[in-house]
């Protein structure tokens, strides 16, 4: 039955066409196999052929509520009238689709056709007819949409049989972009076919027709609609229908593109359900054209698969395996922020030449090994050298209190590593020979100390996390704290006394324990007035003074106070100590203006981060950029690896109660940093996918849960060899001075390095609480460079204020050239990688570098934490191996080809 088809959104369609200076409007006629829809519910549904109408009901001239201007009628079909008109107020064409008097009266009717307005505006795309408004002008419904000049893809085929394989593959592309903008928004079109796709004065494509579109999540079982030449099998059976579903209609359609035939023609349901069990015509149909890429047949061939698991996953993906074009590029070049699926099949499969990976392996291995050369002389390890494993420690801060009567007080114990920056300050300014760390290290100075704290009861601390040397406050009586040497020399002890007060002292204490497990001679004190107030109530205070052990040159003084003939505090007071005046209280040592200064940087930068993210992703989200389920993926990976964290290194003491009111704070934690990554993560990754797409196509492909994708292991494993790059760069710097003769810097180490150094399970922690900060902290600086980006319009400008404002962040007072050299090569090294290639390499590389700053990387065999070191190279060594595996695609591991004789 023939119909006159608009050029509107409707699957009624006509065209206007120029002849001779004048235009013309030329009746198109549809198939009735083609006009034909099903609208009804369950498998027997029966098919209903469009109806005819009268002339239209509105004669050219005449203004609708006092806004449209109708030019004249130009189709007409089952579903109502589509007239061209002229809108008066905004000055353009549009089509006004009018429903039949007597569907308006049917409020089923007139639902559906409200539904396809509310369905119809949610999706803006150019390759998708738009939708503006619906109104009704006595009593009949209408609906205003765009009007598009040009022709049905239908009668086009008609007149020429099939398009010519660049147009075909143009027009293609463009109908899988007006799809995926479709289902982006959750909408399956249910109705697509040749008739309902325009093409307009300029040959670009545009879905039209969601009167039978319906949400994704709406659509169940039992719910037939369509056209059944263009019904997918399970459509025509009446199963659950999906995004899949649209797919197989996108094959029939670029079937018939490519080919000019339809894959389908029965004349009946019954006929069509057989077709489709056969399969009969459609590989016949393909072969028989001979100009028709392989590539065009094998996406035909994949959307047209039987099971809906087999066919393509998006339609992106259908425009990603087309022959030629950039799916991405013309989203950018349309002012479209690109989705997460177009991102993610852009690119190229990525598999490098086995020459290329196993180089990187290589490289990565070399890496490991100069690393752990390198962090033996430049950082923490450069002063433990022989020191004791903390469980040893432990055990001999135990004795210590067994002999001084505390031992019978153990309910809980925790212990640790600390920094001592006043030892490694003094060394720094006072020692000016060259191998002035190694002598920190032979003769058993507590620049590294080991605490040890045990309690009568449950140690709980106050605050959020684990009990430290401070948490909770030594108030309980019988609690004690030592502090150790590395080699197990006691630098400190303090014991809390009986609340209840025992009258005078008897006798006086001996304190040859102490001297003993301190390693002085008493023979070599001079007893002289105390200074210092002990930290804990005491009835006697003593004090001496001597050279310090291992270093005669040094004056060292022992305070020490007991209660009733017991030892209650001892501390050995170096000369990096500060003694109090008569008129001052000892405190901390002010802190440098470059301290205050990179404090208030990291502030500023972290403040700055939460503030503009939270007001980003707010942006983000009205304006349907943010990618919902990739910032979900994020933050349960983070909130996954720190809850695991936190399971693992959490001090389980105290009652159920306790345990459970501490691992309530824990998640309390977990959900702030997992809401914030989430929240950065929808600021800065739509940014990110607009600016940058390429940069985000290996990201996206792993949290699409792609994982052996070889783009994915390239970018893993390049990102790895150049995290190595960073960090050998960064430890060439901080042995420069050394290899030049000069004095050697202070050794680095971190808080969470101590941690890893500390017992087993704040090593496992840590190593699992890694992701986390990875993500956070490289979010972070991205924030940064993509926020100078957008002010200053320039890449590089952009990286050399990055550059300036982490500089400022690292500032050292004792290093300031070598922090300000790290931070360029740091952030230099990290953009350039995030540049040329992607967020993925960029990750990676900070891995790396926590993962060599934080957790134990030494080449000393004969350490006690020799085992942890050789699971981090492990760990780093695994990963770089199944990157290389990957990368290469299953291809020839060694680069050699079978020979054929």
């Amino acid at each position: 039955m023939a119909n006159r088809a608009a050029f509107a959104c409707s699957s009624v369609c006509s065209l206007l066409r120029r002849r001779k200076g004048r235009y013309a409007i030329r009746a198109m006629t549809d198939d009735d196999a083609a006009a034909t829809r099903l609208e009804t519910k369950g498998p027997a549904a029966a098919v209903s052929a469009a109806r005819t109408f009268d002339d239209g009901g509105f004669t050219p001239g005449v203004v609708l509520q006092g806004r449209y201007r109708i030019v004249g009628l130009i189709g007409r079909g089952g579903m109502g009238e589509v007239y061209r008109a002229q809108d008066l107020k905004l000055g353009q064409a549009v089509a006004l689709k009018f429903l039949p008097e007597e569907f308006g009266r049917d409020p089923a009717r007139l639902e559906r056709f409200l539904n396809e307005v509310r369905i119809a505006r949610q999706i803006s795309h150019p390759n998708v007819c738009r939708v503006y408004d619906v109104d009704d002008v006595d009593g009949r419904h209408f609906l205003s949409m765009e009007f598009v000049d040009g022709e049905d893809l239908a009668s086009l085929l008609r007149r020429i049989g099939r398009l010519p394989p660049d147009k075909g593959l143009e027009v293609a592309r463009q109908v899988c972009a007006g799809l995926a903008a479709a289902h982006d928004r959750g909408v399956l079109h249910r109705d697509l076919k040749p008739a309902n796709i325009m093409l307009d004065g300029r040959g670009q494509a545009r879905l039209a027709d969601f009167g039978l579109a319906a949400a994704a999540d709406d659509v169940g079982s039992g719910d037939v609609a369509g056209t059944p030449a263009y019904m997918a099998p399970e459509q025509l059976e009446g199963q659950e229908l999906s995004t899949k579903t649209d797919i197989y209609a996108l094959g029939l359609v670029l079937h018939e593109l490519f080919t000019g035939r339809r894959v389908f023609d029965g004349a009946s349901i019954q006929d069509l359900r057989e077709q489709h069990r056969s399969r009969s015509g459609s590989s016949s149909t393909i072969t028989s054209v001979p100009e028709i890429e392989p590539a065009v047949e094998r996406v035909i061939r994949r959307c047209l698969e039987p099971d809906p698991r087999n066919r393509p996953p998006s339609a992106l993906a259908v425009a990603a395996a087309l022959p030629g074009g950039d799916p991405l590029a013309a989203a950018l070049a349309a002012g479209e922020t690109p989705s997460p699926e177009l991102v993610a099949q852009a690119g190229a499969e990525g598999r490098l030449a086995p020459a290329v990976a196993w180089g990187l392996l290589v490289a990565i291995v070399v890496g490991v090994m100069a690393t752990a050369w390198l962090a033996d002389r430049v950082r923490i390890y450069r002063l433990v050298s022989g020191m004791r494993s903390p469980e040893v420690l432990a055990a001999r801060a135990e004795d210590l209190l067994d002999a001084l009567g505390y031992g019978e007080a153990r309910f809980d114990r925790i212990y640790g590593l600390n920094r001592n920056f006043g030892l490694m300050g003094y060394v720094t300014e006072s020692d000016r020979r060259h191998d002035r760390w190694e002598r920190v290290a032979a003769q058993d100075l507590p620049a590294v100390q080991f605490w040890y704290r045990q309690s009568p009861g449950p140690l709980i601390p106050l605050a959020s996390g684990n009990p430290d040397p401070d948490d909770p406050p030594l108030l309980t009586p019988a609690m004690v704290s030592v502090e150790l040497s590395p080699r197990g020399r006691l630098v400190a002890f303090r014991a809390v006394p009986p609340h209840r007060y025992e009258g005078e002292p008897h006798g006086a204490a001996d304190w040859s324990p102490l001297f003993k497990a301190a390693g002085v001679d008493p023979g070599t004190l001079v007893s002289v007035a105390p200074v210092r107030t002990p930290p804990t109530f005491a009835d006697t205070v003593v004090a001496w003074q001597g050279p310090y052990p291992g270093r005669p040159e040094w004056t060292m003084r022992l305070e020490a106070a007991s209660y009733r003939a017991r030892p209650v505090w001892f501390v050995v007071a170096g000369p990096w100590e500060r003694t109090p005046g008569p008129d001052q209280d000892a405190g901390p040592a002010s802190q440098s203006a470059f301290t205050r200064i990179a404090q208030l940087g990291r502030f500023g930068v972290q403040a700055l981060a939460l503030v503009a993210g939270a007001w980003l992703a707010r942006r983000n989200v009205r304006a349907g950029r943010a990618d919902f389920s990739g910032a979900v993926r994020v933050a349960l990976w983070t909130g996954g690896a720190l809850l695991l964290s936190s399971l693992v290194s959490t001090h389980y003491a105290g009652t159920i109660s306790d345990v459970w009111g501490r691992l309530l704070q824990q998640l309390g934690f977990i959900l702030f940093w997992s809401i914030l990554i989430w929240m950065d993560y929808l600021a800065l990754e739509p940014f990110v996918r607009r600016r940058w797409p390429e940069a985000m196509i290996s990201w996206t492909r792993l949290l699409g849960g792609r994982v052996g994708d070889p783009l994915v292991a390239r970018d893993i494993l390049i990102g790895l060899a150049g995290g190595f790059v960073i960090v050998l760069l960064g430890d060439m710097v901080a042995m420069l001075p050394e290899w030049l003769g000069q004095l050697p810097l202070m050794p680095r180490g971190t808080g969470s390095m101590m941690r890893t150094l500390g017992p087993v399970s704040l090593f496992a922690g840590e190593l699992l609480r890694r992701p986390s900060r990875i993500l956070l902290d490289s979010m972070v600086m991205l924030f940064t460079i993509l926020l100078a980006h957008a002010v200053l319009r320039n890449r590089w400008a952009a990286t050399a204020v990055t550059m300036a404002i982490f500089a400022a962040i690292a500032l050292d007072s004792g290093d300031m050239t070598g922090s300000i050299l790290r931070s360029v090569i740091l952030v230099g090294a990290l953009v350039l990688l995030l540049s040329r290639f992607g967020v993925l390499a960029y990750v990676a590389a900070w891995f790396v570098i926590f993962a060599i700053f934080d957790l134990p990387l030494s080449l000393d065999t004969s350490a006690w934490y020799a085992a942890r070191s050789a699971i981090s190279a492990s760990m780093l060594l695994a990963l770089a191996g199944w990157a290389c595996y990957r990368s290469l695609a299953h291809g020839p591991v060694l680069g050699l080809r079978p020979s054929h004789r």
